[in-house]
């Protein structure tokens, strides 16, 4: 079909009008559904029994400024200096809970007051809403991925060290131990760990508190597989996996866990993986 030329063209002769009002308008809109998941899950709730119990203490609420650090994950901010560019943003301040957003400094005093027992609170919780997520989806079995990570960061940051970086070798970092389910790609576990470590360092305690903590969804046989196996058990934790019947395999060098089912607090080997 041949369409004629003068239907291709049109002329615009006025200009469009142009109107300065005060509108609220927002980039983040997408916020609104976290917003309603929040609250499906209880997470207000859940966060402030947290709080009380690890005694942090804010103006602006712990549950309101634990909000605003997910917020600033949400939208991409990685720095607290970030906070100036959607501190006015409507959606963002009813998402927080606020009417104000804090600044910098008081979310830096805030920070502060986390030990590594009060945190604790806070990966309490999360652990729990992972493990309900998982549970819902009944899976036969359950593979968990652990490997070590690079996380470059910055000269002035306490326990970075120079070690395996193979992008960037003379920047200081961190080498995490990190565990997730494969299936979905849920983080289950996290220990943060200096740049200049060892694969090894404390792989052994990491892989025996995953499996064996009470609240973990091992209901099912599981399997876990670590890249550079061999690697990561030497020295003193060559001995300790093969006694919880862990099987270092020659092929790509994979270390497969058995399968373990947790009943009240007690783990029970299945077989082999």
């Amino acid at each position: 079909m041949r369409l004629r030329i003068a239907g291709l063209q049109e002329i615009f002769k006025k200009d469009l009008p142009i109107e300065f009002v005060d509108q609220n308008l927002t980039s983040f809109g997408g916020l609104e559904l976290f917003s309603r998941y929040f609250r499906l899950i209880e997470l207000h709730r859940r966060v402030r029994e947290a709080c009380r119990a690890a005694e942090l203490r804010s103006d602006y609420g712990c549950v309101n400024l634990v909000l605003v650090v997910i917020v600033m994950l949400l939208v991409g901010a990685r720095r607290l200096e970030q906070l100036k560019y959607f501190r006015d943003d409507p959606l963002v301040l009813r998402l927080c809970g606020l009417r104000r957003m804090p600044t910098r400094p008081t979310v830096v005093n805030w920070l502060k007051q986390f030990t590594m027992e009060r945190l604790q609170a806070l990966i309490q919780v999360n652990s729990q809403l992972l493990h309900e997520q998982i549970e819902r989806l009944e899976l036969g079995r359950l593979t968990i991925d652990v490997d070590g990570s690079v996380v470059q960061a910055g000269n002035q940051v306490r326990w970075a060290f120079r070690g395996f970086n193979p992008h960037r070798k003379k920047n200081k970092s961190y080498y995490p131990l990190l565990a997730h389910l494969a299936q979905t790609g849920q983080i289950l576990k996290l220990r943060n760990r200096p740049g200049n470590v060892h694969d090894s360092t404390g792989a052994d305690a990491f892989l025996r508190e995953l499996i064996e903590e009470p609240t973990q969804p091992l209901r099912s046989p599981s399997v876990s597989r670590i890249p550079h196996g061999r690697r990561v058990f030497q020295g003193k934790n060559h001995e300790a996996p093969a006694a919880r019947g862990v099987r270092v395999c020659d092929q790509g060098a994979v270390l497969a866990v058995v399968g373990f089912e947790i009943c009240g607090g007690t783990a029970e080997t299945l077989g082999s993986g």
